[in-house]
């Protein structure tokens, strides 16, 4: 099979199929990818977030739409010149629209880091999976420059007559796509972690230390689903860093409701009493639960 197609000679049947498979093929892909992206969150981030990438969808369809709009001109317009063997309007026309790729890229990235926490909260976004909402949002305008890319480079070898360049590209796209998912949302420095296994413990305590940030409940969800108790170390140099205990609270609770939250501060004792009182109630309780266990055996 030839590369760039001439649909002008053979039969129809088998140019429409030699042209259209790698496309369909390619749109198949594009499903894969976002597919993949939902179940590494939803698996590595838990509800909020999966329920935060969900609340862009409408906005991100709305740029893809208009992505598919330019690369279906932009195919056109260098089909035409190709049918007309004009490789000079040709090179103009790829030329244009990489300008206007650009350009319009800034406008989103412009846009999207002004406007993207208004634009979902015109959308009535609740305020659970706001902030995760917006930042994913905002990343996703920034980096919109990539996906217009690959649609301005597929639609001009489309419109040479070789839809198999674009495929093979999306494939690698899609594959590289998994690997970094898993890479950066699980986090290389978490890639084991003991949240994700049975470790035989009665009781799970958390320790979460004030320069580490008030929303790393956001960043690492498994580990607070699954904790019994939040200590919040270092409380001594609060006055010093942007940490709002209220806000890591509210964000410790909304992974995990049950779970208790002790600011402590190991160096000067402050707090420590309520995290040794905590100790022993769950330890009385424990104990109190294995005795019930022998003698129900005896």
């Amino acid at each position: 099979m030839k590369k760039n197609l001439d649909m002008t000679e053979g039969k129809p049947i088998s140019l429409l199929w030699a042209f259209t498979f790698p496309t369909l093929m390619g749109n198949l892909l594009n499903q894969v990818y976002s597919i993949t992206d939902s179940i590494v969150v939803g698996r590595y981030l838990g509800q909020t977030a999966l329920a935060a990438v969900g609340s862009t969808m409408p906005v991100i369809l709305l740029l893809a739409a208009l992505m598919i709009g330019i690369n279906v001109g932009v195919g056109i317009i260098i089909s035409r010149y190709f049918g007309q063997k004009n490789e000079e309007l040709m090179r103009r026309a790829f030329v244009n629209s990489l300008y206007l790729g650009l350009f319009l890229s800034a406008g989103m990235m412009v846009m999207g880091l002004t406007f993207s926490g208004t634009i979902l909260r015109w959308m009535g976004t609740p305020e659970g999976p706001l902030q995760e909402a917006t930042a994913y949002l905002e990343i996703s305008f920034i980096t919109m420059i990539c996906p217009l890319m690959y649609y301005l480079f597929s639609s001009a070898f489309r419109g040479l007559g070789d839809s198999q360049t674009a495929l093979y590209c999306l494939i690698v796209s899609v594959l590289s796509n998994i690997g970094l998912d898993v890479l950066f949302v699980e986090n290389i420095g978490n890639l084991v972690c003991p949240a994700e296994f049975d470790t035989g413990a009665a009781k799970n305590a958390m320790i979460l230390s004030v320069p580490e940030g008030h929303d790393k409940p956001l960043k690492y969800p498994l580990m607070f689903q699954v904790c019994d108790v939040v200590l919040v170390n270092k409380i001594d140099v609060l006055p010093y860093f942007n940490f709002d205990l209220a806000k890591c609270t509210e964000y410790v609770r909304m992974r995990n409701p049950k779970a208790q939250v002790i600011p402590i501060c190991a160096a000067t004792g402050e707090g420590m009493d309520a995290w040794y009182d905590w100790l022993r109630r769950e330890v009385r309780a424990w104990r109190g639960e294995e005795t019930k266990k022998e003698n129900g055996h005896e």
